[in-house]
């Protein structure tokens, strides 16, 4: 009897310099086995200055039901970090943006451990961030099975999430603070930046 493929999706492995290693593996793989991939990150603005986040949904297998700002993923296989960014934030959003309307900000190495149905789970990756500018023509729409909302907060409310100071209407946010604080401190360099264009 023949094996059938997985349709889940393929993500190519790294070592931990970000350098390739000619290996692909399922999410499942490795998040099971810890093993290097690139990810990356938006952070989507409008023109007065609301950062888009998401209210993760109650069946995500990391960090369900807490916020995360912008829109990302996991850089498929012979995929760009750029190609992954724009993907991404059509899948999460509905909003399609060309190449030049993003623009790169960090690249940061992170790593996070969490139980999910009774296994460990271990995320190492490199994520790529950029901005973008929302139009004000864009109607944005949730992916259904990543967020149960799609919000707009100010600056300030994103720092308290940051400082773990929010309100409990507002929620959590996803617990990486030290990267959500440096990516935060960029993106509003390069927005303000940009606005000023």
């Amino acid at each position: 009897m023949t094996e059938q493929p997985s349709l889940e999706p393929l993500i190519d492995v790294f070592d931990h310099y970000n350098h390739p290693t000619g290996r692909t593996a399922t999410v499942d793989d490795v998040l099971a086995n810890g093993l290097w991939h690139r990810g990356c990150r938006v952070i989507l603005y409008t023109a007065d200055y609301r950062l888009l986040a998401q209210r993760r949904s109650a069946q995500a297998i990391q960090n369900p039901s807490r916020i995360s700002l912008g829109a990302g993923g996991y850089v498929d296989a012979g995929e760009s970090p750029e190609q992954a960014a724009l993907r991404e934030v059509y899948e999460e959003t509905g909003l399609q943006l060309e190449p030049a309307d993003i623009q790169f900000i960090s690249l940061d190495r992170l790593a996070s451990k969490w139980q999910y149905e009774g296994q460990q789970k271990t995320s190492h990756r490199f994520v790529y961030s950029y901005t973008a500018h929302i139009p004000k023509s864009a109607k944005l729409t949730r992916q259904p099975d990543e967020a149960d909302e799609l919000i707009l907060l100010t600056v300030a409310e994103v720092e308290q999430l940051i400082k773990q100071q929010a309100p409990k209407t507002l929620g959590k946010l996803s617990p990486e603070y030290k990267y959500y604080r440096q990516l935060l401190q960029k993106s509003l360099k390069t927005i303000d930046w940009a606005m000023r264009r």
